[in-house]
């Protein structure tokens, strides 16, 4: 139960931390500069996250 609980915070952090980065920093226009965007807005978002949900339940 308690990795169900961790997956659920995990994925509704993610998605606020995914949307407010989308928010605040534009879209590019350049096909490269979509795919150099959103790696690097995927893993800023993952970091941020594993940071505010802590380590994973054993």
């Amino acid at each position: 139960m308690d990795r169900l609980l961790y997956a659920i915070k995990f994925g509704i952090i993610f998605m606020l931390a995914f949307t407010t980065t989308r928010y605040i920093v534009p879209f590019p226009d350049t096909f490269l500069y979509q795919i150099i965007y959103g790696v690097l807005v995927g893993i800023t978002s993952s970091f941020l996250t594993l940071f505010l949900v802590g380590k994973r339940p054993k």
